[in-house]
């Protein structure tokens, strides 16, 4: 309960801190629809992060330009897309994955 009641919004930080590539899954019976939609809208942003590159001789401050990529995926129809639609899920993870190129057939 403590847990629940001290956790912090995460929403806020997602335009500034998110670096990876994100798929976005609800069903759209869900409880979470808008949650979901609200943390998409928040992604997909160019962002400007400074990361220590460690070089043999010393570290020095880059300032790196990115780019994630975030899909929303919203089944049709059902609330839990894990229990109720496992075969669309699946299909999708693997259509974001080969956009990503992680996977190639």
């Amino acid at each position: 309960m403590d847990a629940y009641l001290n956790r912090k919004d995460i929403i806020s930080r997602l335009e500034k801190e998110l670096t990876s590539d994100t798929l976005v899954v609800v069903g759209s019976k869900s409880a979470h629809v808008s949650a979901a939609e609200t943390m998409y809208s928040k992604m997909d942003k160019v962002s400007l992060f400074r990361l220590k590159i460690k070089c043999v001789q010393k570290c020095s401050e880059r300032k790196i330009l990115f780019q994630t990529r975030s899909s929303l995926l919203k089944v049709d129809g059902v609330g839990n897309v894990l229990e109720e639609a496992p075969g669309k899920l699946a299909h999708s993870l693997l259509l974001f994955c080969k956009g990503l190129v992680i996977q190639t057939k």
